[in-house]
């Protein structure tokens, strides 16, 4: 059984949108709710709630981690209400409510998609456990997205690493200097990984569309000095095309 203490830890980090049009159970649980989460807003109706929730990703830039609805809602039902979320935002993470009489909506809810499940009345050990689980797999997804951002932020070939948030060259832990131009092209080669940057590109990017600056001469000898400073035939011509990366 999960405590009070492990639950607490898991969810004071996320946003509920609380959705029950039955008012003395609405208050009773979201007093249970409110003291978990970080924020909770409700809502007495479906279509209320998709108002609301699409309020809540203009003003916050981003969805609610969790939505807990009922079945049974005046102006939009539950299931409509999560087939509306869905179509927003696929990875939402539900958590239905259902009296034992409305059995019959749950194979629908499960064809849905939806994991979680909570029954009126509310058992306690039971509603601790599910609202663990839900976070706790949230957590887990957080903790993957951030180390997958923070990987690709630094790029590694040989003995050399590319900063592509700072845009800056380590050799081992040595910084390679590079000039603003250097650093210009280099990133577009980077962003651009397998694909040819184009001479239209790195003109475009190096000179700001000024073509009687930027031609091959002017831009051969940027691209041999970089060279020196990288491993051999890290930078590969596209002939007529342009330049590509070879990692």
């Amino acid at each position: 059984m999960v405590s009070y203490n492990e639950l607490y830890l898991c969810t004071k980090q996320f946003s509920v949108l609380f959705v029950e049009d039955d008012l003395g159970f609405q208050k009773e649980t979201a007093e249970i709710f409110k003291v978990l989460f970080k924020k909770v807003d409700i809502c007495d109706n479906g279509l209320e709630a998709i108002l609301q929730y699409e309020r809540f990703h203009k003003e916050n830039q981003k969805h609610y981690d969790i939505v807990i609805t009922d079945i049974n809602l005046p102006k939009m039902n539950g299931i409509e209400l999560t087939k509306t979320i869905y179509a927003k935002n696929k990875e939402q993470t539900i958590i239905v409510i259902s009296a034992h009489s409305e059995t019959s909506y749950l194979l629908d809810l499960i064809n849905l998609g939806i994991e979680q499940f909570l029954t009126k009345p509310i058992e306690y050990d039971k509603t601790l456990s599910t609202l663990y689980q839900a976070c706790d797999k949230l957590r887990s997804i957080q903790v993957n997205q951030t180390q997958e951002e923070n990987n690709s932020k630094i790029i590694s070939f040989d003995n050399f690493t590319w900063d592509t948030q700072n845009k800056l060259l380590f050799h081992d832990t040595t910084q390679v200097h590079l000039t603003q131009k250097e650093t210009i092209f280099f990133s577009l080669l980077v962003k651009n990984k397998m694909k040819p940057t184009t001479f239209e590109e790195i003109y475009s990017s190096l000179w700001n569309d000024n073509i009687e600056d930027a031609n091959k001469k002017t831009l051969l000898p940027l691209v041999s000095r970089l060279r020196q400073k990288l491993p051999k035939d890290l930078i590969k011509n596209q002939y007529s095309v342009g330049y590509t990366l070879n990692y």
